[in-house]
């Protein structure tokens, strides 16, 4: 009889793993947290600690508090290069481009640029990965198009698109990957820069980070963006 009991439960852990036509999704859900999102960035100081620095100086707190938003986050890694660059004179040709600043902390950093730094990677209204349309492929297999663009609270755009993996050498049968490139007016890349989640669920909006290679600024052309009155 235990027998009999052990071989119905396993059956039922497997039959509870599956979906309709025997198919396992290997997609991994969003993760939801509850709090506001000033309060989930409040809550990883390993990430977000340069940013929510970054929002107070603002005088953006309550925004991430109240409003219903997307907010594409760098993290510190990304805000502590920003620093660190700048006073080696980057890293490579491409890092120089977007490092020019001459701040020393971000206490001296211009409560206007701050705010741009914010609000360049907010969208409007909740996005989640499976609001975002897949990518086109030309005859070649490379990337012709698909996906959505964004235009950021300050004005600059952002093109997101979703990729779904092969699983078991199965097209389209893995998971949804979330990319995301910066564009310029003409729908022009400037920069691909990747997403490193498929985004986190506070109560007033959604959060998805961007990866740790990515470097301030690289949703402009213009290498000194973070200059006031250049």
């Amino acid at each position: 009889m235990r027998k009999i009991l052990f071989i119905l439960v396993v059956a039922g852990v497997f039959m509870a793993c599956g979906t309709k036509y025997d198919y396992i999704d290997t997609g991994v859900c969003e993760e939801e947290f509850r709090g506001n999102m000033y309060e989930y960035l409040q809550s990883n100081h390993y990430d977000w600690d340069s940013i929510v620095k970054i929002i107070d100086r603002a005088g953006l707190r309550e925004m991430f508090e109240k409003e219903d938003f997307t907010f594409l986050g760098p993290t510190n890694i990304t805000i502590r290069k920003w620093f660190v660059w700048d006073k080696v004179g980057g890293v490579g040709n491409t890092d120089k481009e977007y490092v020019v600043h001459g701040y020393q902390s971000i206490q001296r950093v211009p409560v206007e640029i701050c705010r741009k730094i914010v609000l360049s990677h907010v969208i409007e209204g909740i996005v989640s990965r499976d609001d975002i349309a897949r990518v086109t492929y030309n005859e070649e297999g490379k990337i012709d198009g698909g996906g959505d663009v964004f235009t950021t609270r300050w004005g600059n755009r952002m093109w997101l698109w979703t990729i779904q993996e092969p699983y078991m050498h199965i097209p389209e049968m893995g998971p949804v990957i979330v990319n995301m490139a910066s564009v310029d007016n003409d729908g022009q890349k400037i920069k691909e820069i990747g997403m490193a989640t498929i985004g986190v669920r506070p109560t007033n909006g959604m959060v998805h980070s961007l990866p740790y290679s990515y470097n301030l600024g690289e949703m402009y052309r213009d290498k000194y963006w973070a200059i006031v009155n250049h």
